[in-house]
C-alpha cells in the first residue's frame, strides 16, 4: 500500500490535472527490479487534461546532448516569473536530452530549461544556466 500526503499549506487547484512521478522509486520486492517512469495521474475536476509535450535540450556552446536538466513551463507569460514562481508543470531531461510532460491542459505557455543545480525549481542566475 501506499499513501500519499501533501503538506497542510498546500492549496489543490479546481479542475486541474495532477501527476505524481516515481521515476525508478518503485521496486519489486523479490528481483529489485525498477518500475521506470511510474505516474500517478489524477484530477481535482471532471476530467483529465490529456495533452502533452516533448523535445531535446542540446548545449548551444557544444551541441551535446543535456541530462538533468529541468525542464519547467509556466502558466504566466512574464519575463521575471522563473526568478518568482515555481512552475505548474516541470519534469527533468534524460541522458540523450530528451523530455516529455504529459497531462496538460489546453493553453499558452512559457516553457524554459534550467540546469537546476539546487533543485528549487527557480533560477538563480548566479549558479545556473537558462534555456
Amino acid at each position: 500500500m501506499l499513501i500519499v500526503e501533501f503538506d497542510e499549506e498546500e492549496v489543490l487547484r479546481e479542475n486541474a490535472t495532477y501527476t505524481i512521478n516515481f521515476g525508478e522509486a518503485i521496486l519489486d520486492i523479490t528481483e529489485g527490479n525498477s518500475l521506470e517512469n511510474y505516474a500517478f495521474v489524477f484530477s481535482t475536476g471532471d476530467q483529465i487534461d490529456s495533452l502533452s509535450i516533448q523535445g531535446k535540450i542540446i548545449d548551444a556552446f557544444t551541441s551535446e546532448e543535456m541530462e538533468k536538466v529541468t525542464v519547467m513551463v509556466y502558466e504566466s507569460l512574464e519575463d521575471s516569473i522563473v526568478f518568482k514562481e515555481k512552475p505548474f508543470y516541470a519534469t527533468r531531461s534524460n541522458k540523450d536530452g530528451t523530455f516529455q510532460i504529459n497531462n496538460m491542459k489546453e493553453g499558452e505557455f512559457k516553457l524554459v530549461a534550467v540546469k537546476d543545480e539546487n533543485l528549487n525549481y527557480l533560477y538563480d542566475p548566479s549558479a545556473e544556466a537558462l534555456g
